[in-house]
């Protein structure tokens, strides 16, 4: 197999590992094979991907209930990723952070019903399809407290909410 396959096949590979490690909510090893990713998307010239690994950082991080890393992973490819700031995934992206940040329970269904939303990996698209109620978005298995910005994130504070 020459050098220039391996990145063509890589392809299938990372869909697979994404799937498996975003099934067992191994969020961490997530970040690791996000550069990788990228380096190969970019390698094939595949741009729709390559502004998909954006979204799937600031999804994951959201996962996690982290606006902080989801807003950080937003910015950073605002100034490293050629071609991010015009991409609708980016716009995708701004919108649900800015969702997450105020509280908008409306907006972030209006983001999960964009078209762009359809095109992201089968198990990125299925983290965040939320039934919100109020503060509180239950997220399959994940809840993400839609909460003020003056308000840190605890899991405390968000249990009590459920009782």
């Amino acid at each position: 197999m020459q050098d220039s396959d391996k990145e063509h096949y890589a392809m299938n590979t990372f869909q697979a590992a994404l799937d498996f490690l975003l099934e067992h909510k191994l969020y961490a090893k997530v970040a690791e094979i996000v550069p990788v990713m990228r380096k190969s998307f970019k390698k094939l010239n595949q741009s729709q991907r390559l502004h998909q690994v954006p979204a799937i950082q600031v999804i994951v991080a959201l996962a996690q209930n982290d606006i902080v890393a989801a807003d950080r992973a937003f910015t950073e490819n605002l100034h490293e990723m050629e071609g991010w700031a015009t991409a609708r995934e980016c716009e995708m992206c701004e919108e649900l952070v800015r969702a997450f940040r105020d509280g908008d329970a409306e907006k972030l269904a209006e983001v999960h019903a964009l078209p762009v939303w359809g095109f992201l990996p089968n198990k990125v698209r299925a983290m965040p399809h939320a039934v919100c109620a109020g503060d509180v978005a239950l997220v399959g298995e994940v809840l993400f407290v839609l909460r003020p910005p003056d308000c840190p994130p605890c899991l405390p504070h968000a249990r009590s909410w459920l009782a």
